[in-house]
């Protein structure tokens, strides 16, 4: 199975370490659109409940699709879906102009991010009262004078590898 949005993905360089920015939107569908073109619907039944792959095949004739099929559905967890839902799939070329590669200095982006924790003039209303919640918590833990999101490593904090047979796959790189 190959996903077009996996491709799309940008892939970044960090500290000698190959990243892949899986939080980047590569497909962003606008249902309201009326170029979709709908192809088939499908009734989730036992033989297609969790399996969108199935239904990618069916629609398209490969299972290469499946990253379509949720975005289009607003499904974010493909094991969410139950006997009685409706999955509709549109045509591929009515979706294809909603593909989108974007370029991401992760580097720059970061710096954005961190500057809103070191000048709070540049922050807006909530994130001044997110940073204020973030000072809270971090006069409780071990490092109270640096405050960050929980999804960015304090200094004293160790990322975490996972080693396959082809690959290593490293969490949470400061």
């Amino acid at each position: 199975m190959k996903f077009k949005l996996l491709d799309l993905k940008t892939e970044m360089t960090l500290k000698g370490v190959m990243m892949i920015d899986f939080l980047q939107c590569n497909l962003n569908i606008n249902l309201l659109d009326t170029d979709i073109v709908i192809q088939d619907a499908y009734i989730i039944d036992d033989a297609l409940i969790c399996r969108p792959d199935i239904i990618s095949s069916r629609s398209y004739g490969s299972s290469d699709y499946v990253d379509v099929i949720l975005k289009f559905n607003q499904i974010t967890n493909p094991f969410s879906m139950d006997i009685g839902d409706i999955i509709i799939t549109p045509t591929l070329d009515s979706i294809k102009k909603y593909y989108k590669e974007d370029v991401l200095d992760y580097r720059e982006t970061s710096n954005k991010v961190k500057w809103l924790f070191i000048d709070e003039s540049k922050a807006t209303k909530d994130d001044v009262n997110r940073l204020k919640h973030l000072e809270k918590i971090a006069k409780r833990t071990s490092s109270p004078d640096i405050p960050v999101p929980t999804n960015f490593l304090r200094p004293n904090e160790k990322s975490i590898t996972f080693n396959t047979s082809d690959q290593t796959i490293t969490v949470g790189i400061q």
